[in-house]
């Protein structure tokens, strides 16, 4: 496996993408057309491979730093809740709403209720009617089983390519015909 060449600053993105494009687009025949995209897998599996590579040089040689960010947000997240509960002592002893420079009190209104009473409400009035929501993904999978009036089922062909075109051309005979 040869590793992929960089790409140089006076080429950009868009330049190696249209070039790209216009490659494999060139195809006429659907067998044609299976080689390119085996070819395309496979460069893309190289430079996955490459960047990944890369990836684990970054993040070896940054691990200390992280490590050490970690540690820090840490203390700054434990010391922050330290400060709230503190500034929130503090309004309630004095109403102050600016306990300390930098810090502000805002009240918020919290709820507490059972789920399924405010199920039923929502059920049961015009107001509540924009609370529910359909879970699509839920009643699809219903609705392909079931049927509904209301639901049309359409059979739709869709292909499907095998993961190692390469293998799968082997297995054809037509690697070499390329």
């Amino acid at each position: 496996m040869t590793e992929p060449i960089p790409v140089t600053q006076s080429e950009t993105v868009d330049e190696l993408e249209e070039d790209r494009r216009v490659r494999s687009l060139g195809t006429a025949t659907l067998e044609t057309q299976v080689r390119v995209v085996a070819e395309k897998r496979e460069q893309v599996g190289q430079h996955k491979q490459y960047l990944a590579r890369l990836d684990r040089d970054y993040q070896d040689s940054t691990a200390h730093v992280r490590q050490m960010v970690t540690n820090e947000m840490q203390e700054l997240e434990a010391a922050e809740r330290v400060l709230r509960l503190l500034a929130v002592e503090r309004f309630r002893e004095t109403r102050n709403r600016q306990p300390a420079a930098g810090v502000k009190i805002r009240e918020e209104v919290t709820l507490a209720y059972d789920e399924a009473d405010a199920i039923r409400w929502a059920r049961e009035t015009p107001a509540g009617a924009s609370c529910l929501q359909l879970d699509r993904r839920s009643f699809e999978g219903a609705a392909k089983n079931l049927s509904l009036d209301f639901v049309e089922k359409k059979t739709e062909p869709k292909a499907t390519i095998a993961r190692d075109l390469t293998a799968a051309l082997e297995a054809a005979g037509e690697s070499d015909a390329a």
